[in-house]
């Protein structure tokens, strides 16, 4: 019994110890626990009356100095938990995804692996997009990502009169109509689009050419997270709704 307790105790010690050996930096800064970071968004028009608007963590274009990742200052590689959370959502916002590994909604809990010395994007998307991606919907969104001991605030904004953009840099174009994904990428590139539950489960993953369409008519009726990737590396996500 002796030997039970021993084994239980180092075990929990060995999560406690992982917990405290990770931080959220901001491209090689070191953020204060419980620090809120503001990430802008702002409408971009891709022409023929669509529009896209969407503030990322982790941005494709964005300087790495203005990303927000997850480092592991440790001594050896760990696997840690976090939550993600919504403080607060202007009404008629899509619900923000947390994209380690999968794409999920918000709230929701993640298991990952950071190695030493090492950091891991955060990639927290908020879309800002009406469904018709004829606009976009002006407001704010609040997430709260805890791991352990340490928190980060993001407060994603999408404000038609205020300055500064991050993470929105796309030209694509991407909608889904009378449960047709239309697609059309400004550049070549090896895609695909991974469309999974709400609660994380993928449920098929599709080549796509620079242009074209993928038929969604035999899915169930529901609410999908569409990730879409170039080259094997994620590039965005967008909630999806089959009728």
């Amino acid at each position: 019994m002796k030997k039970i307790f021993t084994l239980v105790f180092l075990v929990i010690g060995a999560l406690a110890v992982n917990a405290q050996d990770v931080t959220f930096v901001k491209g090689d800064e070191v953020l204060e626990n419980g620090a809120t970071i503001q990430i802008n968004a702002e409408l971009k028009d891709l022409g023929e009356g669509f529009f896209t608007s969407k503030a990322e963590t982790n941005g494709k274009d964005m300087p790495e100095a203005e990303q927000i990742y997850i480092k592991n200052i440790g001594s050896s590689d760990i696997t840690v938990s976090g939550d993600a959370t919504i403080v607060s959502q202007t009404a008629g916002l899509a619900v923000p995804t947390w994209c380690i590994a999968d794409c999920i909604i918000l709230p929701c809990s993640k298991t990952f692996s950071i190695a030493k010395g090492k950091k891991i994007e955060l990639m927290l998307d908020q879309e800002f997009t009406n469904n018709d991606w004829s606009g976009a919907i002006e407001g704010t969104s609040v997430a709260k990502v805890v791991i352990g001991t340490k928190s980060i605030i993001v407060k994603f904004v999408y404000d038609k009169n205020g300055g500064g953009v991050d993470g929105v840099t796309s030209v694509d174009r991407i909608n889904v109509t009378n449960n047709t994904l239309v697609y059309s990428f400004e550049t070549s590139g090896n895609y695909e689009a991974n469309i999974y539950s709400i609660t994380g489960q993928k449920i098929s993953k599709n080549s796509l050419s620079q242009q074209g369409t993928l038929d969604l008519s035999a899915m169930s009726k529901g609410v999908y997270v569409c990730a879409i990737a170039k080259n094997g590396k994620r590039i965005y996500t967008k909630t999806i709704l089959v009728k």
